[in-house]
């Protein structure tokens, strides 16, 4: 996955701020969800996403996957992402 052309990150602190430029508009992402859209980013699957993020941060399984599909529908919702071959 990489980021859809209309979308700009930047690190901040712990977390992160996407700008998307075709709705004008800028949020914040929390340290989990920044983490989240890191590792997918990189190739990750939901699952091994998951996993890290019982390694990374004081969560069970079952709520770090809770976590993780929470993000990313949001960031399909949002339209955030794109396939590599998009």
């Amino acid at each position: 996955m990489k980021l859809a052309s209309h979308i700009t990150l930047k690190e901040v602190g712990e977390g992160a701020i996407i700008f998307d430029s075709r709705r004008g508009g800028y949020l914040q992402l929390n340290p989990t969800a920044y983490f989240v859209l890191r590792h997918t980013l990189n190739g990750l699957e939901p699952e091994h996403v998951a996993t890290q993020l019982t390694e990374e941060f004081d969560v069970d399984a079952r709520t770090a996957l809770t976590d993780v599909t929470g993000c990313l529908a949001t960031f399909e919702k949002h339209k955030w992402l794109r396939s590599e071959d998009s």
